[in-house]
């Protein structure tokens, strides 16, 4: 790629300073889409290609750098100005148009194929669905294969997120890649999942060998590294990312109290976009052949105060260009754009993450610079906030009329205004325009009156141990296998949200095997990071409960004599936990729970590298108790319910059989419904 020119002064300073320091459109299960005869014959042959220096994306025969993006229809051509070359869709609505607008713009399509969503009634267990889902794509596939525009078929959209552990839902993706490539063997195939988390990577390398790509939606600083972590796992397929894009609103640690999320400035999102750029998606083309930037233009709807209107558009709804699209331009073209969106560098304001009382009056400032000394205007916009997460009921989204708050400065860079006569929470904006299309927008949260006033039910520190929990479990090969306790657990709770996070072969804080990788403790945060993504598309949008069952490979014959070195890292684990989620979940109490290590065997059904293994565990589990309960969580002994007749339970003396597995599920199902 062309050398890039010198950044402007500020977005240099600015974007140093952060180099040092997802969502996905709703798409509706409407009627199956009708497709047209196929009526296309410019067929332009795509591939992906292993070479001795990596994966290479071909089209027509050449070398294709993918500089992709969500772009709404109508808008392609502008994109292609900006240098981008290919566009998403996540289902085939209205696809003829699309294909015949990229043509017209001579951008490409990933073409998505859009695959029901467990929670809205895909059954991937019922052969009938998969039938006609098959048949539906297969139609899809028929009508557009031959169309010159046409780069790679999408086949779903974060189908697993809410089962992820699910295998049945990946053997359907890789049927329908397998049918596909029957009828049209010139366009890739790619897998779309939500991360990379839980069993996504090892269920796609077991269950989907006809997918062409591994293509997970990454956001924010989830991205760094995320390649070397999906290649570590044994994966041989070329990336893409599909979605990719500054912290997502559920990866956001710095919370108010009542739940609000504090949205980035579009210059920092501007500068979030750059730095993923530099580090991920043009460092290493030899394993990630490009992505999808989230989002370039969410068309021109009106604002609706959600996160597609405010958080991921890089366009405002009124047709501006924020500054993310300034810093795709040059990552994609070399140059600067003529005209560079201005720049928000702070919004003060006294209801910045406070309580206030309805009709006390306050300031906000925004302090904005312009790169080409455009005269700027301001407008400022108070709303109730509808993206607050904690609130029973969350308000509906409309901008306030002036004559209700505004005192003066209504298109200034400084206002006056007073807080609303009702109680809740709000958010007030600021939109600075250059006047030749470009802008910046930035927003502050605010509460009106006490949110500890709205009632128990409404606050974060709820907890009702019968609702639908989301739960983290951190454990070994108990809790990772699919016949194991995890899953019997799921099928208990019923509705629970289990973010399962175990491995075979995780300690508490060794390097088994001489792996850092399964040492739970070094892996921590970045696991955490991952689960949180997670947990904010859950139901109840946090992590309700922590399940530590470690203990088992830490016990091993090459960690004889470490036993205070073990329990030393369960209590640092422990407190690990809370530290992050105390931050993350402002105001929100983390339940935890450590689950005892199942018994050993005797030395004489045992591999060599377990003796000793039934004296040392029998040794942890006491002093596992009494770190529980110096630290007031929960403990769930499972170690002498099962001792009795393990031989019969674990023929090898650690690995169980379901039975045993069954009776774990059972006694820490018991344990979260007697949590307080």
């Amino acid at each position: 790629m062309n050398a890039r020119p010198a950044l402007p002064p500020i977005v240099s300073l600015l974007g140093s300073l952060l180099l040092i320091t997802a969502a996905c459109p709703v798409v509706a299960d409407d009627e199956p889409a009708v497709h047209p005869p196929a009526k296309y014959t410019g067929v332009v042959p795509v591939e992906v290609r292993k070479t001795d220096d990596g994966w290479q994306l071909l089209r027509g025969g050449e070398p294709f750098e993918l500089r992709g993006g969500g772009v709404s229809p109508g808008h392609y051509a502008e994109f292609a100005a900006a240098g981008g070359n290919s566009v998403r869709t996540w289902s085939t609505s209205d696809a003829r148009e699309i294909l015949d607008e990229a043509h017209e713009a001579g951008v490409t399509v990933m073409m998505g194929i859009w695959l029901t969503h467990p929670k809205h009634g895909g059954d991937y267990r019922d052969e009938a669905q998969n039938q006609q889902r098959l048949d539906e794509a297969l139609a899809a596939v028929r009508a557009y294969k031959d169309h010159p525009a046409l780069l790679f078929w999408g086949v779903g959209n974060e189908v697993e997120i809410q089962t992820p552990n699910d295998p049945a839902i990946y053997q359907q993706i890789n049927r329908i890649a397998r049918e596909i490539k029957k009828i049209d063997p010139h366009h890739p195939t790619v897998i779309v999942t939500a991360g990379t988390g839980r069993q996504r990577i090892p269920l796609t390398i077991e269950h989907c060998p006809d997918i062409d790509i591994y293509g997970p939606n990454i956001y924010g600083r989830n991205i760094f590294g995320v390649v070397e972590h999906i290649y570590a796992t044994g994966l041989d397929k070329p990336i893409i990312f599909p979605e990719w894009g500054p912290v997502g609103q559920w990866g956001r640690k710095d919370n108010t109290p009542w739940g609000s999320v504090y949205e980035p400035s579009s210059t920092e999102k501007a500068l979030m976009y750059l730095t993923n750029w530099v580090t991920t998606m043009a460092a290493q083309p030899d394993r990630l052949l490009g992505g999808y930037v989230f989002y370039w233009r969410y068309g021109n709807k009106p604002d609706d105060g959600t996160n597609w209107s405010t958080w991921y558009s890089m366009h405002h709804h009124t047709g501006e260009a924020f500054g993310g699209v300034d810093f795709m331009h040059w990552a994609f073209t070399g140059g600067w754009p003529d005209n560079l969106a201005p720049a928000i560098e702070t919004l003060q304001s006294s209801l910045t993450g406070a309580r206030v009382d309805a009709g006390t009056e306050h300031t906000a400032r925004v302090v904005a610079s312009d790169r080409n000394r455009d005269e700027l205007t301001y407008e400022w916009v108070l709303s109730p906030d509808h993206e607050a997460r904690q609130q029973k009921v969350r308000p509906k989204f409309r901008k306030l009329p002036p004559s209700e708050w505004l005192l003066s400065g209504s298109d200034t860079d400084e206002v006056r205004l007073r807080a609303p006569d009702d109680d809740g929470p709000y958010r007030l904006h600021v939109v600075v325009r250059d006047g030749k299309g470009k802008a910046a927008r930035a927003n502050v949260p605010f509460y009106v009156g006490d949110p500890e006033a709205i009632g128990p039910t409404d606050l974060a520190d709820s907890f009702d141990p019968n609702a639908r929990l989301t739960v983290l479990v951190l454990g070994d090969s108990n809790a990772a296998s699919e016949t194991g306790w995890v899953r019997a657990y799921e099928r208990l709770r019923g509705g629970d949200v289990v973010i399962n996070r175990s491995t075979p072969g995780n300690t508490l804080g060794f390097d088994n095997l001489d792996n850092p990788k399964l040492n739970t403790l070094k892996q921590l945060d970045a696991t955490l990071d991952v689960v949180d993504q997670e947990a904010a598309r859950s139901p109840s949008r946090v992590v309700d409960v922590v399940l530590i069952n470690l203990g088992t490979n830490d016990s091993k014959a090459v960690f004889d004599g470490r036993g205070d070195e073990v329990v030393a890292n369960l209590r640092t684990m422990i407190q690990r936990l809370r530290a992050h989620y105390e931050f993350v979940q402002a105001g929100r109490t983390l339940r935890i729970a450590v689950v005892s290590p199942p018994p050993y065997g005797p030395d004489d059904v045992l591999a060599e590298k377990y003796h000793g293994g039934a004296e040392r565990v029998a040794a942890l589990v006491p002093r596992f108790r009494e770190v529980t309960e110096d630290m007031g969580v929960t403990f769930v002994d499972v170690h002498r319910p099962l001792a009795e007749d393990f031989a019969e339970l674990a023929p090898d003396g650690v690995h169980m059989k379901p039975e045993g597995q069954q009776r774990i599920a059972v006694k820490v199902a018991e344990a979260i419904r007697t949590m307080k």
